[in-house]
Formats: structure tokens, C-alpha cells, sequence
């Protein structure tokens, strides 16, 4: 997950500052396209489309060819190169007019077994030409619609769209086209976003829902589906993935305010996790991505409502949101809203906060994580399955009353270590009660059990309404900070401490979370060699580094609480 999003910023900052410009929202009906033979079926010359031509340059071999299949009709074109070094190779439909000034949109499907790119090449009322970079589009082995905008800079007569490979590989195109929004269909705005619902297409395109396009990087092996399986209303969008990287679905750009905080919701479901980022096209035309949450599968028991907040930069002239996945499986996508929230003030809390987690009860936290929390004078909170509780490598009954008696908060993590979205509601309900009548038997009656995380990570918004029946906070572990943004009891964000995760990390997002007045949740898991539920050495983290970094944590000054005093910190604020 976090790989495609962190190589599309590198890849946009490695092509240089470009202007993505925001689309109209509106896709123009297939009477206006400019292009003519779009879908290359006519061919005077034997294998060679009417008005196509190749090109290519560099130090590489190229080879093209007509074939005798496409994504419509009979015909496609081909790109094949080997022994690349630089350069690229491509087919290129003849120029055609177009109005300085005006806006296009271009299209083409296409199959690829690599990254590929889409370049304009205008012409000049005078004859010269020029160039402007539009965006890649990842591999894919089924055909895939990519959609690229751009505005003709002033002098320009005429244009022709290059969709090139420049490396070694393979490229079939098909059914491409140049339009003007003008001549379009009208696409409602209905809770911030065009076509949240999926239910509008267009002429030009009535398999697809408009202002949406599918969206891959990497060899997903990916392919999409406009279904009639919706949360609401009667379509929704689905991706499968088979490969590796990332594929999903993508909105158009569209213009948002500056220095605003929004909430993204959507509805999910399926067998694959589901990520959201977005991207932000700043005023001066450089690019950005933001990060937002994760969520887990739901397995196909039902659909899960996906929530975040973020606030966009100063000089946001527009944003494209992304929702994909990077995990072999299938996910099905519906009803996608960005609304308005009003704003922080001021935007930030009033101090930095950090919180120690532990989870599972795992008997190397409070042998080897206890006494370090206690000669540093610091508290965290311990989530518990009381089932687990005096089996072999994990924590007594007893453990769990010196905890509390030291003042270190006790939660729930389920009477035992089950993944939410595998049970019924019934079945939750008992584990979260029996949880609970479990614990208060150690703690006493008046101990008040108020927070929750769930066991893996893992939850839908159905589970959620169960456990928030139950306690005051959940927490996930998502990987990201609390900010005034995006707080929200009912899904507190964490960051899991791993294996691989060094000292100088964990001081890194300590120090962010007390410059950046923001709150930072660390998960641990085992302080020791490997915990004993299953989880593997992976989630355990050595005695001495836990040390070195709990040192710091003290140093710095930052406020250090439980869940239950950060929450009653932080909400009032």
C-alpha cells in the first residue's frame, strides 16, 4: 500500500513540476471526437490503421504491428520494444485542430505489460512544435480506459496525442478520442464529489461511469467491472486484482478550497483491504499526494462504510481522489462523498500528545515493558483478551491487577484474539461482554473499562456500532497521527511498532507529534523475541530498543496519557 502511493510522488517529483489542470465535469458525447479512425477498423493499406502512423527514437528496438483483435470491433495497434536504453516508440493518430485556450479531454484504451506514459505535441500557428507531459498509466493485462486532460497553450493550432512506450515491453491501444467538454454531457455534484454514486453515464462511454476512471500502477493484473451490485441505487464499481501494485478507481480533478477540512466517506466491500490518497494540485502546478487510512476486507459479509477527514495545503487549486487496493482480491465500491467540515480553530490541538499501547496481553510487556514505563513515570494502556489470560506466554490475572494498580489503564481486545469481521453480531457481543465480565472480576466492579482496540486491526463500521455500544473509543492501527482534522473516538489512529521499526523512527514521529501539535499512538505488541499468539517475531520489539525509545519519549516532555485521559484531553479541546 504504502509502496504505490510513496512511487507515485517519487515518479511525479523525478518528471519535474507539471500542471495537472482540474476537468470539467462533464465527458462529451462520441460525436465530437476529433480523432479520425478511433477505433483504427478502417485500413486501406493492409496492416496499416488509416490515419495512424508510428514513430520512435532512442537506443531501442521497436516493432509495431496491426492486430486482428482490439478492445472493440476487430482491430487494435501494437507497440513492441526490446533492448531499451532510452528513447520510446509509439502510434500516432494525424493532428488534429484545436482552440487555443479550450480544454480536452483524451482517452484511449489500452493493455500493457508496463508503465506507460501520454504526451501532447502541439503545433504552432508558425509550424514549431512543443511538448507537455499529461500523466502515466501502470500495466495491466485487460483493457483499461486512461483518461488525460489538457488545456491548449496560446498559438497552438493543432494537436496529436502520443500514448508511448519508453521501455522495454509491450503497448496495445484502442478506441481513442479527443473532445471538447463543450459538446457533453451535464454530470451532477451531489456531496462534494461528480457521480459519487456511480448512477450517471455519459454516450461516449455507457459502460463506464462518468468522471470516474480505473486506475492501476505496477502489474496488478488488474480488471474492473461497472455492476449492478450496489450499496444504494443501482451500479457500483468493482476492481479484482490478481498481480502486484496497486489498482482502483480514481476521480476526475475538481476544484476545492484551500486550507478546508473534509470528511471522504465511502461504502466498500470484498476480499481485498481498501486504501484511499489524495492527490493536490497546488496553484504554482506542482503535485502532491496525501496519505489517508486503510481499512480491512469485509469478506464479502456486508458493506462497511469507510471514513477519514484530512484538511488540503494553502494554494490547493484542485484534488483527484484515489481508493484502490494493493492486495490480490476483489472490492466493490459505492456511494463516495467528500463533504465540508467546518474548521478547526485554532487547527491544531494545544499540545502534542503521545499514548503507549500494548497489545494482546503478551507476558514480555509487563515483565520487560512495565518496569520501563515505571522508572520513566509514564502510563500507557494495555488492551486485554482475558481468554488468553495464564496460558503459556502470556500475562496472569494477577499481572493485570498490578498494572491497574500501577496506573497503567487496562482495555478490551476481545474475551479472545478473533478477528471482528469474521463474527456475527451475536457472536461479537458475547466476546466483547464475556471480555468484560472477565476483567472486572481482576479489576473490581467500579473499574471502568472505556477504550477498545480490535484484534488485527480489523473492522467494518457494523462491528463498530457494536463495540461503541460497549465503550467510549476504538482504536486502529492504521498508521497514521490524531490530527483536529481527522479525530474521531470511534477510530482512533495508531502506528504499529514492528521488528523493523528502528529508535530513530519512533523518535521521528514522537518529535512530529509534539512540533506538529498532533497525537501519536504507539502500538506494541511484544517486548521480547516473538510473541506467543501467532503473530510472528515480526511485532516484537527488543527490550533494549523499547528502552532507549520509551528514554527519549521521557526527555522530550512531551504530555504522555492513556487512551482514557488523551481522549478526555483532547475532545474538549
Amino acid at each position: 500500500m504504502l509502496f504505490s502511493r510513496i512511487t507515485k510522488l517519487l515518479a511525479s517529483v523525478m518528471l519535474g513540476v507539471f500542471t495537472l489542470l482540474p476537468v470539467a465535469q462533464a465527458l462529451a458525447d462520441s460525436s465530437a471526437n476529433l480523432i479520425s479512425n478511433p477505433g483504427l477498423e478502417t485500413s486501406t493499406t493492409p496492416g496499416q490503421p488509416d490515419n495512424w502512423t508510428t514513430d520512435s527514437w532512442g537506443s531501442n528496438t521497436a516493432a509495431f504491428s496491426y492486430t486482428s483483435t482490439g478492445h472493440t470491433g476487430s482491430h487494435a495497434v501494437q507497440t513492441t520494444v526490446t533492448n531499451y536504453v532510452d528513447g520510446d516508440a509509439k502510434w500516432i493518430f494525424a493532428p488534429v485542430s484545436v482552440t487555443s485556450g479550450s480544454q480536452y479531454t483524451y482517452n484511449d484504451w489500452y493493455e500493457s505489460s508496463a508503465t506507460t506514459n501520454i504526451w501532447a505535441q502541439y503545433q504552432s500557428t508558425s509550424g514549431t512544435f512543443s511538448y507537455q507531459w499529461l500523466g502515466s498509466v501502470g500495466a495491466s493485462s485487460g483493457w483499461v480506459q486512461s483518461t488525460e486532460n489538457l488545456t491548449i497553450p496560446s498559438g497552438v493550432s493543432a494537436v496529436s496525442i502520443f500514448h508511448v512506450l519508453s521501455s522495454n515491453g509491450q503497448l496495445t491501444i484502442d478506441d481513442a478520442s479527443l473532445v471538447l467538454p463543450s459538446s457533453a454531457c451535464t454530470i451532477s455534484n451531489a456531496n462534494g464529489l461528480y457521480n459519487g454514486g456511480f448512477e450517471q453515464t455519459c454516450p461516449a462511454s455507457p459502460t463506464t461511469p462518468a468522471d470516474w476512471q480505473a486506475e492501476t500502477y505496477g502489474s496488478p493484473g488488474a480488471s474492473f467491472a461497472y455492476t449492478n451490485g450496489s450499496h444504494s441505487g443501482s451500479y457500483a464499481v468493482q476492481t479484482t486484482m490478481t498481480g502486484s501494485g496497486e489498482a482502483g478507481w480514481q476521480t476526475a480533478w475538481q476544484s476545492v478550497a484551500s486550507n478546508q477540512r473534509y470528511n471522504l466517506t465511502f461504502w466498500q466491500n470484498g476480499t481485498a483491504y481498501v486504501y484511499a490518497y489524495v492527490g493536490i494540485t497546488l496553484t504554482n502546478g506542482s503535485l502532491q499526494y496525501m496519505g489517508l487510512m486503510s481499512v480491512p476486507a469485509t469478506q464479502n459479509t456486508g458493506w462497511s462504510q469507510y471514513n477519514d477527514n484530512f484538511v488540503t495545503p494553502a494554494n490547493t487549486k484542485s484534488i483527484q481522489v484515489t481508493i484502490a487496493t494493493s492486495e490480490p482480491g476483489t472490492f466493490t465500491l459505492d456511494d463516495v462523498y467528500l463533504n465540508t467540515l467546518a474548521n478547526q480553530n485554532p487547527v491544531n490541538f494545544n499540545n502534542g500528545v503521545v499514548t503507549v499501547d500494548f497489545d494482546d496481553g503478551d507476558a514480555s510487556t509487563y515483565n520487560n515493558g512495565l518496569p520501563v514505563l515505571l522508572s520513566n513515570s509514564l502510563k500507557g494502556t494495555f488492551y486485554i483478551n482475558d481468554g488468553t489470560l495464564g496460558t503459556k506466554g502470556y500475562m496472569t490475572k494477577a499481572n493485570v491487577k498490578t498494572l491497574a494498580s500501577d496506573g497503567q489503564e487496562i482495555g478490551s481486545h476481545l474475551y479472545q484474539h478473533l478477528d471482528m469481521v469474521s463474527l456475527t453480531s451475536s457472536q461479537l457481543t458475547q466476546q466483547i461482554t464475556q471480555n468484560n465480565t472477565g476483567l472486572q472480576a481482576i479489576l473490581g466492579a467500579n473499574y471502568l473499562l472505556t477504550d477498545f482496540a480490535s484484534p488485527y486491526g480489523s473492522y467494518t463500521s457494523t462491528a463498530l456500532d457494536t463495540v461503541m455500544q460497549y465503550y467510549q473509543s476504538h482504536r486502529t492501527t492504521d498508521g497514521q497521527f490524531n490530527t483536529k482534522a481527522n479525530f474521531n473516538p470511534r477510530q482512533i489512529h495508531a502506528i504499529l511498532v514492528t521488528s523493523t521499526t528502528t529508535p530513530a523512527q519512533v523518535q521521528a514521529w514522537i518529535t512530529q507529534a509534539q512540533q506538529q501539535d498532533e497525537w501519536l499512538v504507539l502500538v506494541y505488541h511484544s517486548i521480547g523475541t516473538s510473541p506467543p499468539g501467532g503473530d510472528g517475531s515480526g511485532y516484537a520489539t527488543t527490550p533494549a530498543h523499547f528502552k532507549t525509545e520509551m528514554s527519549y519519549l521521557k526527555s522530550t516532555g512531551v504530555n504522555v496519557l492513556p487512551t482514557n485521559a488523551a481522549l478526555s484531553t483532547l475532545a474538549s479541546q
